[in-house]
């Protein structure tokens, strides 16, 4: 089984640290499925990283005053601009390293379009020309010989847009069926039938009702990730709470957070990793301290403090990963809101 990673799925988690990502590269580690990107992809995300890296060490490098006196180690080490150029070699060594183990193919330019060929033309090209349509033209074109040299049938390609790979499938004057399409690694877990191949089920989690499992579940992710639950909820409030003005002040603070819950809690392992996928409702307050002016007679006025609080209840989705003695890993938290 082929799968295909786009530039904007690799330059989501390039290391392939969080959850999914890293069982899917641990799945070609294991020769169950066979990882590839066009090379073409690959040069765009690593300028892409370029850019990214040097915008957060800009942002990093202008509170680098306030910052300093609170970490032992000297900040320079890790934000000086001039070692993007490091940062930039060790993700080429990853990769490097990826293909010389056969865990990455590299799909080659078409015949013999090289890359310099590819950038040179792409800045001479007609104004009147789409860049974005150039680039997909010879992407689509590398991909149909690969296809074609090597075999495959039914690729399976990740990628957030769907329409980049039309002229792919006219070039291989085939239907859409032909080719899967997942617009995140998390999908393709979730939905696609030969991956999921891989799973296993997991006794030790199992329980008569789903409300037990639920609950059970919702407590061993509370009591492992308790301090990450807390900041998540604290950020979400303080961001986007009506009265943040206050909740920001010394004299506030978010308090009294609570897992109540989980719903639509699912188990899945895939080699050595428990993914335990689900939401966790939460209860939480928030308390403001405010002094105000409290007539007290019409030519004297006292000062009074007053206490405002209140309750919200909010849900996030949690992707956690458990090893098979159900040591905890690492939890992934997305789309919290207020329920």
């Amino acid at each position: 089984m082929y799968v295909f990673l786009s530039a904007e799925i690799i330059l989501e988690d390039p290391y392939f640290k969080s959850i999914y990502h890293r069982t899917l590269l641990e799945l070609a580690k294991r020769n169950k499925i066979k990882l590839c990107v066009s090379e073409i992809d690959l040069v765009e995300t690593k300028s892409m990283y370029k850019g990214q890296l040097h915008n957060v060490l800009n942002v990093l490098n202008r509170n680098k005053v306030f910052l300093q006196p609170l970490i032992k180690k000297d900040l320079n080490e890790l934000f000086l601009l001039e070692g993007i150029g490091s940062y930039c070699t060790q993700l080429d060594d990853f990769y490097s390293n990826l293909v010389k183990n056969k865990f990455l193919t590299i799909i080659p330019y078409y015949s013999n379009i090289t890359p310099q060929l590819v950038l040179s033309s792409a800045k001479n090209i007609d104004s009147n020309i789409n860049k974005s349509e150039y680039k997909k033209s010879i992407l689509s074109l590398s991909y149909a010989q690969f296809l074609k040299e090597k075999n495959i049938h039914n690729p399976i390609i990740i990628t957030p847009s769907e329409k980049d790979y039309e002229t792919l499938l006219n070039n291989l004057k085939a239907n859409p069926n032909s080719c899967s399409f997942y617009s995140s690694v998390k999908q393709l877990f979730e939905q696609n039938e030969l991956v999921q191949l891989n799973k296993e089920s997991y006794d030790e989690l199992e329980f008569s009702t789903k409300e037990e499992q639920n609950q059970y579940l919702a407590n061993l992710i509370t009591i492992n990730f308790d301090d990450t639950i807390n900041e998540e909820c604290r950020n979400y409030i303080l961001k986007h709470d009506k009265n943040k003005e206050d909740l920001n002040s010394e004299s506030s603070n978010v308090q009294n957070i609570c897992v109540l819950g989980a719903n639509s809690m699912e188990v899945n392992v895939y080699l050595d990793t428990v993914i335990v996928t689900g939401y966790l409702k939460i209860r939480a307050s928030t308390q403001n301290n405010r002094t105000i002016y409290k007539s007290v007679v019409p030519d004297n006025t006292a000062l009074r403090p007053t206490v405002g609080s209140k309750e919200m209840f909010l849900q996030m989705e949690v992707i956690v990963a458990f090893s098979r003695s159900l040591e905890a890993e690492s939890i992934q938290i997305s789309n919290t809101q207020t329920i």
